[in-house]
């Protein structure tokens, strides 16, 4: 629905709070962190970021303590993002550094994408955005490289994988 209607779509937006509404009555905490970071692209399109602040939040406190290192890493840095779309560059580099934290540790296969992007490289991106912003020029530029490497990596690993015989 994303891809067909877009992120801003009103049928998107009401899918996705129906599905939060539904995940938020079971017990399963990944099944509700996959609704809360599916509804990133929906809000931030949006201009919903603050709403997707108190989501983001309220998912953290009731239950960063039993979520894997993905999805925990996921919400930070759609924190991150939310953040600095708000123009708030000093929180969003701290959500951003922290999930960044997390996602080194989690296996590569296991990372979430944000519309179609891995976590890596999103939260890389808004982090170098977010330095430069602050005038920190040095740290933008090493974190801007750490994105290009970052992405050849990927692409050598996925050239590698489909010339494997089958």
């Amino acid at each position: 629905m994303m891809q067909a209607e877009g992120y801003r779509s009103e049928r998107l937006g009401k899918t996705l709070e129906d599905a939060r509404f539904a995940a938020a009555n079971t017990p399963l905490v990944e099944l509700q962190c996959d609704v809360a970071l599916s509804l990133a692209p929906f809000y931030c399109a949006s201009g919903r970021n603050y709403d997707y602040l108190i989501l983001v939040e309220e998912q953290l406190a009731s239950s960063s303590d039993l979520l894997p290192k993905t999805y925990l890493s996921g919400l930070l840095a759609a924190k991150g993002m939310a953040h600095f779309n708000r123009g708030e560059q000093s929180m969003a580099a701290d959500a951003l550094r922290n999930a960044l934290g997390l996602i080194y540790s989690v296996d590569e296969d296991g990372r979430i994408l944000f519309a179609g992007v891995d976590q890596r490289l999103m939260a890389l991106g808004y982090l170098s955005e977010s330095l430069l912003i602050l005038g920190f020029f040095d740290g933008a530029f090493e974190t801007k490289e750490r994105i290009f490497l970052n992405f050849y990596q990927l692409v050598d690993r996925e050239t590698h994988r489909e010339r494997k015989p089958a």
